[in-house]
């Protein structure tokens, strides 16, 4: 039923009175914090959820919030109850795991690649759903390789194919680096001029405007790059952008001046250019 209770006054989305279950009454009780918690709930629940305060703490811990006592806030660890909450949240994104995936013997791996989707959404102003704008609608998580790599070809597609892998962090990066090629795909800007017919746009893809130095040893062409190509350089970028100095640490050049590219990277990705 509508909320009787309006929990913050002061914030006009708090008169919404169906906010309170994100608009989805007939699915959700309460995953908005506006239910009394009980501080004596435990925090991790994986079993069936039977109070609110499990509710909501499987829909936050699965956006990265964490609750600090008094309410919930950005910042904590990246955690998928089930499979259920784990393709409802990357669906924000428009992201779906392909048929064949299991989660019964790869919740590891689909955990990892889950939480990569989320930290690159955490990166975006508009979030998931910015995200999902960027990769032209979606994307489609496949089992499978391109020569034994994981990747997003042909040019075009909105199908990343991804080797099996219990390295956890190795999966995190490796999700973002491939969406950025998907992004790459379905983006549009302006690349120059042509005066054929007088002077008309010419249009291209974000890896066609991009002038930064590679950032890793891929991204130049080594370190078993199977060819030094611009799109690599730009999906390295991103993925910089995304998980920081932590990234591929050992193989960042020095000379490079990162803070311009991820000031532009930001600009590109949040619409700002």
């Amino acid at each position: 039923q509508p909320d009787t209770i309006v929990p913050q006054p002061g914030n006009p989305g708090s008169l919404n009175r169906y906010s309170y279950v994100l608009n989805n009454p007939l699915r959700y009780r309460d995953p908005s914090g506006h239910a009394p918690q009980n501080p004596g709930d435990p925090d991790d629940m994986p079993g069936e959820c039977t109070t609110q305060w499990c509710w909501q703490n499987r829909w936050y811990r699965a956006r990265g919030f964490s609750w600090h006592g008094s309410g919930w806030s950005a910042g904590g660890g990246i955690r998928f109850y089930d499979e259920g909450i784990l393709s409802e949240t990357v669906g924000e994104a428009g992201i779906t795991f392909a048929g064949g995936w299991d989660w019964k013997t790869q919740e590891a791996q689909m955990t990892a690649i889950g939480q990569g989707i989320v930290m690159f959404g955490q990166k975006l102003s508009a979030g998931l759903s910015q995200l999902k704008n960027l990769l032209g609608g979606g994307a489609s998580i496949a089992q499978g390789s391109c020569f034994g790599r994981p990747c997003a070809l042909p040019p075009g597609t909105s199908t990343v194919r991804m080797p099996k892998s219990a390295d956890a962090t190795w999966n995190m990066q490796t999700i973002v680096h491939e969406l950025a090629h998907i992004i790459d795909w379905h983006s549009k800007i302006q690349i120059g001029t042509t005066v054929s017919f007088g002077e008309l746009p010419v249009y291209g893809h974000f890896s066609d405007a991009w002038a930064g130095e590679p950032l890793t040893m891929y991204a130049a062409g080594q370190d078993g790059a199977i060819f030094n190509h611009q799109w690599e350089t730009w999906a390295e970028a991103v993925t910089v952008w995304v998980f920081g100095g932590s990234y591929k640490a050992s193989e960042r050049p020095l000379h490079v001046d990162v803070g311009s590219q991820m000031v532009r990277i930001s600009e590109l990705l949040n619409g700002w250019r």
